[in-house]
């Protein structure tokens, strides 16, 4: 939320709070193997929803080239910067050919809204789940070309316009968490 982001902001809050609530009231007593399994889905949730909210943020408000920047300046092996550059644009470009199959399902009329999967579990899987599982390929494929032709399987040391200079808020954010990892330990 503070970086402008509400609407995202405002939904990982409901969902964080839906699940605490849900973990408080319905699976407050674990008394059969449903409660147990409940209990273990919405707890696991919980802590799994921020390091999804981090790789959203991640994702979204950083460029490729800033993350490489980056990734040179902790002197990181190319071998290992290369696979985590095409990662970091495979999600993204997955996440558009789906946005672009449903649109394409809706136009057709095969499916016209979310909660028709809900109700039609095979047909969610023979339409969205097939067609995305066939792109994946061809998007790892392209995004590895893409790779290569700028240039990014060259060894040799490359130079960058973004700047990587740690800031006052970045040693603040540094110190506190430390400091939050040094309290829980010590609690």
């Amino acid at each position: 939320m503070l970086n402008g982001n509400h609407k995202l902001g405002v939904i990982y809050l409901v969902i964080f709070s839906l699940l605490i609530l849900c973990n408080l009231t319905i699976f407050s007593e674990i008394n059969d193997s449903w409660s147990i399994l409940g209990s273990f889905l919405l707890i696991g949730g919980r802590r799994i929803l921020p390091t999804l909210m981090a790789a959203t943020f991640a994702m979204t408000n950083t460029h490729i080239g800033e993350w490489v920047a980056s990734l040179q300046k902790l002197k990181l092996p190319f071998n290992l910067i290369l696979p985590l550059v095409i990662v970091f644009r495979y999600f993204p470009t997955l996440l558009n050919n789906t946005k672009a199959i449903f649109k394409a399902l809706k136009f057709r009329g095969l499916i016209t809204n979310k909660f028709e999967l809900i109700l039609h579990p095979i047909k969610g899987l023979e339409y969205i789940l097939v067609p995305i599982l066939v792109s994946t390929d061809t998007i790892a494929t392209e995004l590895s070309s893409v790779v290569f032709i700028r240039g990014m399987g060259n060894q040799m040391p490359h130079t960058s316009i973004y700047a990587n200079r740690f800031q006052w808020l970045d040693w603040l954010v540094i110190v506190v968490s430390v400091l939050l990892m040094i309290g829980g330990i010590v609690i």
